[in-house]
C-alpha cells in the first residue's frame, strides 16, 4: 500500500513511514498532517494530526461508506508525542486505531 501525506499546504507522495514521523515531529502551533491511503484502509480514507498546543495534538480519522460517499469522522485529543506516532506506524502499517473512546464529529462536518 502506498501513502501520501499532506503536511498544511505542500503534498508528498509515495512516503515512507519515517519521512511521515519526521513532517509528524515538525509539526508546531496550528499545523497539520493528514496520511492519506491510495486505497481505503477497512474504509478509512485519512488519519489526520493538528498541533493544537504544546503537548496537545487533535487526531481525527475519518470513513467513507458506499458510492454515495456518507462519512463517519472521529477525534482525539492526545498528548503523548509517542501515542500519535504509534497512530501513524499503525495506520502505515494496516491497522487502524480503536476509536471506541474517540467522539464522534461527524455532526459537525455536514
Amino acid at each position: 500500500m502506498e501513502f501520501s501525506l499532506v503536511c498544511n499546504d505542500q503534498e508528498y507522495s509515495n512516503i515512507s513511514v519515517a519521512a511521515v514521523l519526521e513532517q509528524f515531529r515538525r509539526l508546531e502551533y496550528e499545523d497539520f498532517i493528514v496520511l492519506v491511503p491510495n486505497e481505503p484502509v477497512a474504509n478509512s480514507v485519512f488519519l489526520q494530526i493538528m498541533f493544537e498546543a504544546e503537548n496537545q495534538y487533535i487526531v481525527e480519522i475519518r470513513f467513507e461508506y458506499g458510492s454515495v460517499k456518507k462519512f463517519k469522522q472521529y477525534a482525539i485529543g492526545s498528548h503523548e508525542v509517542e501515542e500519535c506516532e504509534r497512530w501513524l506506524i499503525d495506520y502505515y502499517s494496516g491497522k487502524l486505531p480503536d476509536v471506541t473512546d474517540w467522539e464522534d464529529i461527524t455532526k459537525f462536518l455536514q
